[in-house]
């Protein structure tokens, strides 16, 4: 089988990925050939390889264990990780199965695959002290609004109102802590906007709790609320403490230096957009929260 390398920059991370030919090219796809880059040392290395077939698709969230420094991470037979974890480096392997339904020579890489990269990505950046969300964001003049649900809130119809061109992505947004303020790092891992992305990263500016209403309205949120959103929304294995602590002091420490709004809304609002210019622009200027203050002293784990 013949192997070739490339190198991806996915939520925040530069990933060199060491995969078969056909993996490789299926990485060129629209959906992904915006995040290829080959410039810059990567921080995370894996090789991936193929299982045998899938035939049951498991339920629930993938289970991790971590002995010593190497985290494995299990979702039934769809795919294995085997990370080597670093504070600024990340090697091991990824394993995943094809789907019975699989198109041969289909474009984009196989969804089993998309799978693990995703749980590889959630793993490492909570390593670091950042988190994989359950959000869309888009790009204004302030900086990033990032609309954080689970499935159902609105986030894609939410970057839906907004022109494609500002939306990192409707689904999975990377979030770190670069200096002092909060960053999104756009992905490859689209809802029901199926469009194809780039990598960009933008200073995080606003976080939002969406909530369907009749009318438009944004209200402040309080500190243990957001905390509850943050920690409901993160895309996370199961099984090891550590990494949940870890989650735990990023959520922490993302709610304490972003503000955060519920944001009320209605598809039929033509004044949605302009309405949530004007939220982002006046909150992101506005101090954090004293209360909120106070968590910035949560201390990092590593």
């Amino acid at each position: 089988m013949t192997r070739a390398t490339v190198r991806l920059s996915v939520a925040g991370l530069a990933i060199e990925l060491e995969a078969a030919s056909a993996l490789r090219h299926a990485l060129t796809s629209p959906a992904f050939a915006g995040f290829l880059n080959e410039g810059g040392e990567p921080s995370v290395v894996l090789r991936a390889s193929p299982l045998p077939l899938a035939t049951v698709m498991p339920q629930g969230v993938p289970q991790a264990r971590l002995d010593g420094r190497r985290l494995t991470v299990v979702q039934g037979e769809i795919f294995r990780l085997e990370l080597e974890c670093e504070a600024a480096f990340t090697h091991g392997q990824l394993f995943y199965a094809p789907t019975l339904d699989e198109v041969p020579n289909s474009p984009g890489p196989p969804l089993h695959f998309q799978s693990a990269l995703k749980t590889a990505c959630a793993c490492v950046l909570a390593w670091r002290g950042g988190l994989l969300l359950h959000a869309s964001a888009v790009e204004l003049a302030t900086g990033a609004a990032l609309f954080v649900g689970q499935s159902g809130a609105g986030k894609s119809s939410m970057a839906g109102l907004f022109p494609p061109a500002a939306v990192l992505n409707d689904e999975l947004i990377g979030v770190s802590e670069l200096g002092r303020g909060w960053w999104a790092h756009a992905t490859p891992f689209s809802g029901t906007l199926d469009a194809p992305r780039r990598c960009r990263s933008v200073s995080l500016a606003h976080g939002f709790a969406l909530r369907h209403a009749s009318r438009f309205a944004a209200r402040p949120m309080s500190a243990a609320a957001a905390l509850r959103l943050i920690l409901r929304c993160t895309a996370m294995p199961q099984g090891v403490d550590w990494l949940e602590q870890q989650a735990f002091v990023a959520a922490l420490r993302l709610r304490a230096s972003v503000p955060w709004s519920t944001l009320s809304f209605s598809l039929a609002a033509a004044r949605t957009v302009p309405a949530v210019r004007r939220v982002v622009e006046a909150e992101s200027l506005r101090p954090v929260a004293a209360a909120a203050s106070e968590l910035l002293s949560a201390p990092r784990l590593r």
